[in-house]
Parts: structure tokens; sequence; C-alpha cells
């Protein structure tokens, strides 16, 4: 077995019949592959190196370390049960508490360089967290031109009433053109984005954003799991798996009255019901 075309060679790792693996990036070693290999996937460098000041900052911050994997170990049944995870909450020197990381800013950070758009759209309630985050954090700051563009990306999509699962990811599909969202689809990068059904507003909300890294004999799923949760590197052999992992996620679901969530790898569809 090859995981990351060799980079993780000579590591000591669980066979992958055991199930997915998974890291929280808290050793070195493992830190310094994956550094490696998002610059191998042309990341600009200090896009990779911010990156990895955020995912040490919030592993120094967590108060029950041994929570946080050493190297790659097995996942069990799918899914990773982070509620029990303590970090202490960073504060601005006025006494403020820092926005944590989210699935969205982490994801975009290593991607942004990947997707263009020359269109400006009213930004949503929806990001007003992200947002804040990028006007007051220093941490979180963009460009103008970026920051336009992260609303573009992550806005939600209007839906029209009793409309089916077919109509909806037809939407969302419509969005990214009328949006002018242009991917590069010649990278081995690609966005994913996990579209949830919001049925009171009646929008398609991206609840979960990761990176995934096609490195020819592995798919790198990189993502920061939630706000208060870890940063996740997973190891998956297809995009079958990939999708599986996703959806196994037990705060992907409401109520039951909304409809399925939809998988989006760039601007194709991965999830099929």
């Amino acid at each position: 077995m090859v995981l990351l075309g060799g980079l993780l060679v000579g590591c000591a790792k669980p066979n992958i019949q055991e199930g997915l693996l998974y890291t929280n990036l808290k050793d070195e070693e493992t830190k310094q592959q994956i550094e490696k290999l998002l610059i191998q996937s042309k990341i600009d460098q200090e896009n990779v190196k911010t990156y990895m000041e955020w995912v040490n900052d919030f592993n120094s911050r967590v108060e029950n370390p041994e929570a946080l994997t050493e190297g790659y170990q097995p996942m069990k049944e799918g899914v990773v049960d982070y509620n029990n995870i303590l970090v202490t909450t960073k504060q601005t020197e006025d006494g403020r508490d820092y926005w944590e990381t989210n699935c969205r800013l982490s994801a975009y950070l290593l991607y942004k360089d990947f997707v263009n758009t020359q269109k400006q759209i009213e930004e949503d309630a929806y990001l007003m967290f992200d947002l804040d985050a990028i006007d007051t954090m220093d941490q979180f700051a963009m460009s103008k031109e970026e920051r336009k563009e992260f609303v573009t990306l992550f806005n939600p999509v209007q839906l029209e009433e009793d409309s089916t699962l077919d109509m909806h990811v037809a939407k969302i599909q419509e969005a990214y053109i009328e949006r002018e969202l242009v991917f590069d689809d010649k990278s081995n990068i690609s966005l994913i984005t996990l579209y949830l059904h919001d049925p009171y507003e009646n929008k398609r909300l991206v609840g979960h954003a990761a990176v995934l890294i096609d490195t020819g004999n592995e798919l790198v799923l990189i993502e920061k799991y939630g706000p208060p949760a870890p940063y996740q590197v997973t190891i998956c052999k297809t995009r079958e798996e990939v999708v599986e992992y996703l959806l196994a996620r037990p705060d992907l679901y409401g109520d039951g009255s909304e409809l399925p969530p939809i998988v989006m790898e760039n601007n194709q569809v991965l999830t099929s019901y």
C-alpha cells in the first residue's frame, strides 16, 4: 500500500482494510507530510504556512490532547466523535473571543487560487459569522476581491417551493453558472462542498467544505471538522468512500423535513440517490 503518493512510506500505520485512516495533524512527522503534499499540489506556500499555523494554534489549545490522534489511526464505524474535545478560547487584547476557524474559511484558504469569478452577489445572513471573522480578525483578513469571491462561492442557493431533490441539484448547478464560478479542472486539488437543505428558509446551504487531493494512489480529504473540532485528514480509496464518510456525520440531519444532503466536487455532483 502506498499512501499520499509515497509520502507516508516508512510510517507505521494500520492496514486500510480496517477502515478509513485519519489524523488530526498532532505530530510533526504527519504535519510535514501533509505540508509537503499541499505544496506539491501547487498551493501557494504562504497559504500552506498560514494553514499549518492555524492547525498548530488549535492543537496547542486542546486541553485534552490525548483526544487527538498520534499519526494515522483507523476510523471506527466511519465517523469520529469530537464531543469530548476541550479547547481554550483565544481572546483579543480588548477581551473579545476569537472566532474559531470553520470548514469554509480553512477550505477557502487552501483552494482560493483554483477558483475565480468576476460576479458579485449580495451576501446572505447565513454567512454572517464567517464574514464577521473575516472583517474583524487579522488571521482571517482577505482582500476585497477574495471576500467577494468567498461570498459568491459559499452563499446559499435559493430554491423554489415544493422542489424535488433533482430540482435542488439543478438549482445548485445553475447558481454556479449564474455566479460565473470557474474551477481549475486540471489540478489534482478540488473543492468539496456539502449542501444541506433548510426547508424553512427554502435554501441549500454549504454546511461543510473541504479540499480533496488526488495523489493518483489515494484521495486525501483535508478539512476543519467544525469550529470547536480539530483539523482532520482522511485517506480514502474512492470518491464513493469520500461521500460515504461525509454523509455519515450525524450533525447533517435535522427533524426529517429536509431532503438529503448533496455533495459537490467543484461543480460536479458526487451524490446519487
